[in-house]
């Protein structure tokens, strides 16, 4: 089951979130937003929400960028005001988009299990990330107004603003680099991995921000969580052999065979929810990918769409009591009570829900950015 090319992208793109984060590049992205939202009522916690997304863009992680934006927002937050128990879940909820907003990980699993283009998926999980993360700055916003968290802070100079641009550019550049080689058809997902990473440790020790002497303790850390998924993809890759072998997916197949059009796409919404609520993610794509794509095809979807529907709903699972790992992540790295932090995050999966819906019933969202060759 690991004998994949496409997964040699996965300790690739946790290096280069591991990167991102050693070199300080993960701060000036934050100051960055910081800066831009300075005006804007619930400004620090929609800066959160934008580093989050600028994060899980380069690190492909969820948990990754929970802890790593938690552990610079959350006393900022309290600072500015807001309730504790939401400024973490802002942190938790931010870091949803870390297996939409390409590169993904989990898209990496999907598409090898399912036999869809990576590459593809990367790309139509552009708009639905984005749309993910702005429903909840827009949900962070009014929660905001409502409770009078925030404060207004003087306007940042041109100057200021500038020099925040500058030290955060190279993570743009790196996201840019991935996502053009892969939509021109330059790098497959794990080249692109591989060129990011080159160009990360180029531009950083270049520019003195990372040591020479700093990256084997780097590369460490990303072999250590690798050590951690690898073991995770074969145990639930025996897994849904063994369901097979019960033969539990072809009576799971049979049942929804059964229904048509709109039913068939709630108990699929249904299945996935629920799953999101009590597995982790992994074994959840692995188990119900093979599965659902299938009936997903017969019921005519296209196959790209519902690949980022499946992930949208296996994001949403992050934040979901009762497992919930963002939540998790995010009580380890405040301090927090976990149930704390899962009462105040029910705005944010409401929000996340209404992002779903509308990937859903607009296909569009997803196939737009998709190369035209490949539709």
């Amino acid at each position: 089951g690991l004998q994949s090319f496409a997964l040699l992208a996965m300790p690739l793109f946790i290096l280069t979130g591991d990167l991102v984060l050693r070199s300080g590049i993960a701060g000036a992205i934050t100051q960055l937003f910081g800066s831009l939202l300075g005006q804007i009522k619930g400004n620090t916690a929609i800066t959160a929400l934008a580093a989050s997304g600028t994060f899980a863009a380069v690190s492909g992680s969820n948990a990754a960028t929970t802890a790593t934006i938690g552990s610079m927002m959350h006393q900022e937050l309290l600072r500015d005001g807001y309730d504790s128990g939401f400024s973490a879940a802002t942190c938790a909820a931010g870091g949803t988009g870390g297996i939409i907003i390409p590169p993904s990980t989990l898209f990496i699993v999907y598409g090898v299990l399912v036999s869809v283009s990576v590459g593809d998926l990367f790309i139509a999980g552009v708009i639905p990330g984005v749309l993910m993360t702005l429903l909840m700055m827009l949900c962070a916003m009014l929660m905001a107004h409502k409770h009078h968290w925030g404060i207004r802070r003087a306007p940042v100079s041109l100057r200021g603003l500038l020099n925040n641009a500058l030290k955060a550019k190279h993570a743009f550049f790196a996201i840019i680099f991935a996502l053009g080689g892969i939509y021109l058809g330059i790098f497959s997902p794990t080249e692109a991995a591989a060129m990011t990473v080159a160009y990360l440790v180029i531009a950083t020790v270049f520019n003195g921000s990372l040591k020479l002497s700093d990256l084997p303790i780097t590369m460490k850390g990303s072999a250590e969580v690798m050590g951690v998924l690898g073991p995770l993809i074969a145990f639930s890759v025996v897994l849904q052999q063994v369901f097979s072998f019960l033969g539990l997916d072809v009576k799971i197949q049979t049942y929804l065979t059964n229904l048509e059009g709109n039913q068939l796409t709630l108990a699929i919404v249904a299945i996935l929810f629920v799953s999101g609520m009590l597995l982790e993610s992994l074994p959840n794509v692995i188990i119900w990918a093979p599965i659902l794509a299938p009936l997903a095809n017969q019921a005519g979807f296209d196959p790209i769409h519902f690949g980022v529907i499946f992930m949208v709903g296996i994001a949403i699972g992050f934040i979901s009591p009762p497992y919930g790992l963002n939540l998790f992540v995010a009580a380890a790295v405040t301090g927090l009570p976990y149930l704390t932090i899962a009462r105040r995050v029910m705005p944010y999966v409401l929000a996340l829900m209404v992002a779903w819906t509308l990937v859903i019933m607009f296909p569009e969202l997803s196939l737009w950015l998709v190369p035209a060759i490949h539709k």
